[in-house]
């Protein structure tokens, strides 16, 4: 079956919805058979003309017979009005912020009940969103289909000068944007003087974070792709414990499963779509995010335990390994457009 990935968000453009998608493409798997079609559109009222055109000659230039829609809002809207002119079937990807963000409006609430009733599937990233939709459109449910991202380790790795400044205790280390959500400060606050704690990534609460930081709390910034995982070997816990700052939520977080891949155990905030990444107690701690000493006691109950630490990395690589590659997971997407 001819297929279109219709994304505002693909490779080189960076993000965890970029790379689900880059992903999703590179292991789809009939190759031939998929095209790509990523567009930043801009303008209001403009965009959509562009968006109608550009979609129409690509479908036709391909003989499309599949749409597989990136984002539900801007390009649903083109998309429907589309597959409906050409008896065409497509399917819509929801990742969490992308869903409730379109509600916030009666109009785009509205648009969104549109594209999701007329959509052959729909396909969310993660347990909660699919839970989310069904409990505004129950009469959706049939149609709902989980598709968790999948992971792969990149092979490569580098020397990591810092290594030799820290001092010899366990190594914490978290990788992420640099904003609220995603708790580093509540880590910073709660971090016991006898741990070393590393932040990768860089964001709009840098200054913030620094000015909270103790002498050991270490930021890399950004790094390569071959530096993450070196760090991620390296560390002894990798830490996020992501919040839902009104509907602004951790989608899934690949990330978790990255350090598993390694052998890593991970503490996780109990929010938003993490659940399906992280199992209490299996490859991982899951805390409430918004409790400081329950924070706390899991970083101390992994930091003291180092069997624990084994124990929830060893299942962790089973079982990212086991459940979550990208060549199962494009074959989720196919086997659903069926």
């Amino acid at each position: 079956m001819k297929t279109l990935l219709y994304t505002q968000e693909f490779p080189p453009f960076k993000g965890g919805v970029a790379r689900y998608y880059g992903e999703l493409a590179a292991h789809w798997p009939r190759p031939a058979e998929l095209f790509v079609l990523s567009r930043q559109y801009r303008g209001h009222f403009w965009q959509y003309f562009c968006q109608f055109f550009d979609l129409f000659y690509h479908l036709k230039k391909y003989k499309i017979e599949y749409i597989l829609v990136g984002q539900i809002l801007p390009l649903g809207p083109v998309t429907r009005v589309l597959s409906l002119c050409l008896s065409l079937k497509y399917a819509v990807f929801l990742h969490g912020m992308d869903f409730t963000f379109a509600l916030k409006q009666p109009r785009k609430a509205w648009l969104t009940k549109l594209i999701l009733s007329d959509a052959h599937k729909i396909i969310c990233a993660n347990t909660y969103t699919a839970g989310l939709v069904q409990e505004k459109f129950p009469d959706l449910a049939a149609k709902i289909v989980v598709v968790n991202p999948g992971v792969s380790e990149y092979e490569a790795r580098v020397e990591l000068p810092l290594l030799a400044e820290l001092k010899d205790r366990p190594l914490l280390l978290s990788i992420g944007r640099l904003v609220e959500r995603k708790g580093f400060a509540s880590i910073i606050k709660v971090l016991p003087p006898d741990f070393n704690y590393v932040i990768i990534g860089t964001g709009p609460d840098e200054a913030k974070l620094k000015a909270l930081a103790k002498d050991n709390v270490f930021f890399v910034g950004a790094v390569s792709e071959a530096s993450k995982w070196s760090w991620l070997e390296k560390c002894d816990i990798f830490i996020m414990p992501a919040q839902d700052l009104n509907g602004d939520f951790e989608g899934f977080g690949i990330v978790y499963l990255e350090a598993n891949l390694v052998g890593k155990p991970v503490i996780a905030g109990n929010s938003g779509g993490v659940k399906d990444a992280v199992v209490d107690g299996l490859n991982g701690l899951l805390v409430d995010p918004n409790n400081l000493e329950e924070l706390r006691a899991a970083i101390l109950k992994l930091g003291q335990d180092r069997e624990l630490r084994e124990k929830l990395g060893a299942e962790g690589q089973r079982r990212a390994r086991q459940y979550f590659s990208w060549d199962k997971k494009a074959k989720e997407v196919f086997d659903n457009m069926n």
